[in-house]
């Protein structure tokens, strides 16, 4: 009977103080490389990899938490090696969680047709259903919705979008960076063409599956944020143009929505465009 008093007791502490103290034997102030999720999908092993930021100043609790998505073929390296999040997410006591996806499009499926898989499992899938409850386990990362970002470059940047999407529990703001996200426009984009196979064999397809066009419509409570290069020669400006044009229909439909894009005049498809984007980017949540 003690036993089970006592139970009950931890069981309500952790409801009135708060969440229990996570795991604090990561290095703080340092990134943490190549941390191991393993599960099972359709039969299959799916091993993915991760890093970690923890500021200086962690505590355990419910602290500000960023995905940060690359673009395709790439690696977490390039947030760790190139971006400014790591300064900012010290100085704002931030969470920094950094996935190694490869060659993934950030795919909600997959088909006979897809010709490079990053893993068996569908990445936007492996994000939202076992690096996201990970993440909230080992770090109490991504716990609070209105503490959640997601942030993508290139492909990175329609994954962000694509996370908000389909697993909108988990993350209120939003920012893409040189993105691609209409696939009707994409024909030519390797990323889309390897995930969708050909699209005069399967129109339907591009249309419909994970198309930022059509999803856009659910989006609901969120922040958004889009930023190109005018002289991005990797992904046309007008990709994110023509999606801000959309986005910023449905702000106007729904007032719970908030939408800014900005153009960076002379900017390329690099981190001389991105880590100015980055800084916009946080100067507009601030003001959400």
């Amino acid at each position: 009977m003690k036993s089970a008093l006592t139970a009950v007791y931890l069981i309500c502490a952790a409801l009135l103080f708060g969440p229990l103290k996570a795991d604090d034997s990561i290095e703080k102030g340092k990134w943490t490389r190549n941390i191991k999720i393993s599960a099972e999908y359709n039969g299959q092993k799916v091993e993915g990899t991760y890093s970690v930021y923890i500021p200086s100043k962690y505590t355990g609790g419910d602290m500000t938490s960023v995905l940060l998505l690359h673009d395709y073929n790439e690696s977490s390296s390039e947030w760790i090696q190139k971006s400014l999040f790591t300064r900012e997410a010290e100085k704002r006591n931030y969470i920094l969680i950094a996935p190694d996806m490869k060659t993934s499009a950030y795919e909600s499926e997959f088909f006979p047709e897809t010709r490079l898989k990053w893993s068996a499992m569908p990445g936007i899938k492996w994000i939202g259903e076992y690096l996201i409850p990970h993440a909230q386990k080992k770090f109490n990362a991504f716990n609070k919705r209105d503490k959640s970002m997601v942030v993508g470059t290139g492909t990175g940047a329609r994954g962000a979008f694509l996370c908000i999407a389909r697993y909108p529990k988990f993350f209120k703001y939003v920012g893409g960076f040189g993105g691609c996200y209409d696939n009707e426009t994409l024909k030519r984009n390797p990323s889309i063409i390897n995930h969708l196979g050909a699209y005069k064999a399967n129109p339907e397809r591009w249309r419909t599956t994970d198309n930022l066009i059509i999803l856009a419509e659910k989006f609901s409570d969120v922040v958004l944020f889009l930023a190109h290069g005018s002289e991005d020669y990797m992904v046309n400006p007008d990709q994110s143009m023509m999606f801000g044009v959309r986005l910023n229909t449905i702000r106007k439909k729904n007032p719970n929505v908030q939408f800014r894009f900005y153009s960076h005049r002379n900017g390329l498809h690099d981190w001389g465009t991105y880590n100015p984007s980055i800084l916009n980017f946080l100067n507009f949540v601030s003001e959400n």
